[in-house]
């Protein structure tokens, strides 16, 4: 919103779809074009009231390396496991490490530029 006292200069950044397991979720803004200086958040046609709750809002810079989303593992052997994942923004160029658990960031096995 550019004025906090005026509801028409709303500007949607993005829908989202309510589910009673809804943990968290992440909204970009890099996105937008507009020159709103004030987050708002709307809930329903804007015509029936309904309460809603909204707690542990955070806003900050957009991380170089954003968190992977719908982690998985399949197609497990003695040697092998596939691994997928979901990302927000550039989808490649990323950096793998694995090791036993608890090893030390730097020390396990690395696979580069993925």
């Amino acid at each position: 919103m550019t004025n906090a006292q005026d509801t028409s200069t709303f500007t949607p950044i993005e829908k989202i779809t309510l589910t009673d397991d809804l943990k968290e979720y992440r909204v970009y803004f890099n996105s937008s074009t507009g020159s709103g200086q004030y987050i708002a958040f709307k809930f329903g046609d804007g015509n029936n009231w309904e309460i809603f709750y909204l707690d542990d809002i955070v806003v900050e810079t957009i991380p170089a390396c954003d968190d992977p989303y719908s982690l998985s593992a399949y197609a497990l052997t003695m040697q092998s496991i596939q691994l997928s994942w979901r990302i927000h923004g550039v989808t490649n160029g990323y950096n793998l490490e694995w090791g036993d658990d608890g090893f030390t960031l730097g020390e396990g096995n690395y696979v580069g530029n993925i």
